[in-house]
């Protein structure tokens, strides 16, 4: 198969990211153990021994002698033909459907059954979870315009979207200000722009500050361009519009432990609420092509966000 034809890992969405970056790095990178501290932040110490079992059920099934179903090298762009296969079986077992009759190429009769058994795991622990994992429908785009058709300045988000932000820059840089009013001169400011969703919105930005498990980049209010982690803040917003609380938790998680992001789930679902009062819509990332992606190779032991250097620059 063709590059051109193939998927590319930047196309995935979160859910199959995790699977295929789960399986390289066990593959690769010396056994699933080293894949636990990541599985831990995404899924919560209640949840990764259950979706770790599973995973080592798979990897077990793909490494037993003579199966030769591979997955790509690490950091591949494109997917190997035994990761689109495998991801395919996931999402439809997800839908509700057996696992595909598939003559899964390179994989022994005698092993068959066990990856299959394996792939069930997987696919119903991920479900239960929130993690439906889909596929591209369309033909991917290669890795640079992907990046480019996520708006990145200020000038090529909505109205809405930029109200959104600046409510938000205005919060941080009153957090780090010397000034001593400047938090009451940022809550009128805001309630301004937000109506009711001030108080909301100081609940969701107070749990990130509080709990976060990285660096957030937030930009000054002067600044034209626009980070990811606050494309990913407006993705959250909007999908709480949408009344996609699952997504919600996807995204949130891209900052805050799992249990973190749960409680940030109130204040988010009435930010939006708030913002629909006012006739204020945000664009899901489905419509606007703006996807988020994470990188589960990021740190989680990192400086809690709003404390650290960059939040501002």
């Amino acid at each position: 198969m063709q590059n051109g034809q193939r998927q590319t890992t930047s196309d995935l969405g979160l859910p199959a990211q995790i699977v295929v970056w789960t399986l390289r790095t066990a593959a690769t990178q010396g056994g699933l153990d080293t894949t636990l501290p990541c599985l831990r932040r995404i899924f919560g110490p209640a949840d990764v021994e259950r979706i770790g079992d599973a995973f080592r059920e798979m990897l077990s099934a793909l490494t037993r002698p003579h199966t030769t179903l591979a997955v790509g090298a690490h950091l591949a762009q494109f997917l190997s033909d035994g990761e689109t296969i495998l991801l395919q079986a996931i999402r439809a077992i997800q839908r509700g459907n057996s696992c595909p009759a598939i003559a899964w190429p390179g994989v022994p009769a005698s092993r068959r059954k066990q990856l299959e058994t394996a792939i069930e795991l997987v696919a119903n622990h991920l479900l239960a979870l929130g993690y439906a994992v889909e596929l591209p429908q369309t033909k991917p785009a290669a890795l640079t315009d992907t990046i480019r058709s996520i708006p990145c300045a200020l000038n090529e988000i909505s109205p809405t979207e930029r109200t959104l932000i600046n409510a938000i820059r205005c919060w941080v840089a009153a957090i780090k200000s010397d000034q001593p009013h400047a938090m009451h001169t940022a809550h009128q400011q805001i309630a301004d722009q937000l109506g009711d969703g001030a108080h909301a919105l100081d609940a969701i930005l107070g749990n990130l500050a509080a709990t976060a498990t990285r660096s957030i980049d937030i930009r000054c209010k002067d600044c034209e361009g626009l980070s990811q982690d606050e494309r990913t803040l407006l993705n959250a917003t909007a999908a709480a519009q949408n009344r996609h609380m699952s997504a919600c938790l996807v995204h949130l998680m891209a900052f805050l432990p799992r249990a973190a992001a749960r409680q940030t789930l109130a204040p988010l679902s009435a930010l939006a609420d708030a913002l629909r009062v006012r006739r204020l819509r945000l664009v899901p990332p489905a419509e606007s092509g703006a996807g988020r992606q994470i990188d589960p190779s990021v740190d989680a032991r990192r400086t809690p966000g709003l404390d650290a250097p960059r939040v501002l620059h």
